[in-house]
């Protein structure tokens, strides 16, 4: 998905598109909330993690620590994603939605 939404904002650029206030802050907020939602799923993941896995040797906590936060995040980080290519199809009428249907 993350692919889509960077042809997307690439096909608005290079045609220079007018569009309207909303449509402009939701292109350029999908990328901080998708990493926003990455360090968020990682650091609480590690942490969940590294509490629960507490009677383990330390170099066993620290590599189960970073493979479920990678893995957490990237979770968080598709979903994200999916969530913001669903909230641009399911506006009606716009550039956005328009442009992104075509691809």
């Amino acid at each position: 998905m993350a692919e889509a939404l960077f042809d997307l904002e690439e096909i608005l650029i290079s045609r220079k598109e007018a569009l309207t206030s909303e449509e402009a802050k939701l292109l350029h907020s999908w990328k901080q909330n998708a990493i926003r939602d990455f360090g968020i799923g990682a650091t609480g993941a590690s942490i969940a993690t590294w509490l629960v896995t507490r009677r383990l040797n330390n170099l066993i906590r620290m590599n189960l620590t970073a493979g479920v936060g990678f893995y957490y995040s990237i979770r968080r980080f598709a979903k994200r994603l999916d969530s913001e290519v669903e909230q641009i199809l399911s506006q009606q009428g716009t550039h956005l939605q328009t442009r992104l249907a075509e691809m």
